[in-house]
């Protein structure tokens, strides 16, 4: 497989807690394995919507994202 380091797979999760709380597992298990990347992509706002995601690389040639989405006006 040839990858270009863009590909990703998307995982919707239902609150923004539990996107920091993926995001802290995976943090120590990089201090464990320096084989993590991780891509801390924060909270953004597109079209008037607030996403929150990260995305991290550990052993396959693509990147597991974590999102959330929810509706910024509310």
């Amino acid at each position: 497989m040839t990858t270009t380091a863009y590909e990703s797979m998307g995982v919707y999760v239902e609150s923004s807690d539990m996107v920091y709380a993926l995001y802290n597992k995976v943090i120590a298990h990089q201090q464990r394995d320096d084989r993590v990347e991780i891509d801390n992509r924060g909270v953004r706002v597109l079209y008037g919507y607030r996403l929150t995601t990260f995305r991290f690389r550990y052993l396959l040639p693509v990147a597991i994202e974590i999102r959330q989405i929810e509706d910024a006006r509310t």
